[in-house]
């Protein structure tokens, strides 16, 4: 698959969540199913789930459909390393209810109330980004305030924020 093929893709999912909601760009999906090699699908999954500003969650299956044979070596959708990633990316975008629903998606609020958290990292909440930037201090710098609001509230569920 050529790079601007990927790109389009990569740019329909991040707009609809459908690899093919703004371009139809199946015929191309089908060449590279037939064409590509194992390693190239997987290659192109990454780039998707790293690239793309959806949830894995939204497309996953669509991405199956079309790559049958790669099913079993996809990397697991539920991988919490990338959650930090993720959050990041519903951040910079101002993704207030792409953010909201990840929350919940992710379990967050129904971790227990009753443990000492004070002395930990909340994570993804406080995870730092590449600049050593956590979340919220991200959604602020960036003036979505909203968001900020809601990430300082899930936080403050756990300890004190100040």
């Amino acid at each position: 698959m050529n790079e601007e093929d990927k790109y389009e893709l990569c740019q329909s999912l991040s707009k609809s969540g459908s690899l093919i909601g703004y371009t139809d760009k199946s015929d191309v999906l089908k060449e590279f199913a037939k064409t590509g090699t194992d390693a190239q699908i997987i290659e192109f999954y990454v780039y998707l789930r790293e690239n793309s500003e959806r949830s894995e969650d939204e497309w996953r299956e669509e991405f199956e459909s079309f790559f049958p044979k790669v099913l079993e070596q996809l990397p697991s959708a539920s991988d919490e390393s990338q959650w930090g990633d993720i959050l990041h990316r519903l951040v910079e975008t101002g993704d207030l209810a792409g953010l909201k629903t990840f929350i919940e998606e992710i379990g967050i609020l129904t971790w227990p109330l009753d443990e000492d958290w004070e002395e930990y990292d909340l994570y993804p909440i406080e995870a730092e980004d590449e600049d050593c930037q956590r979340p919220i201090e991200k959604a602020q710098r960036l003036g979505h305030h909203e968001l900020a609001e809601y990430l300082i509230s899930v936080l403050s569920r756990f300890k004190s924020v100040g």
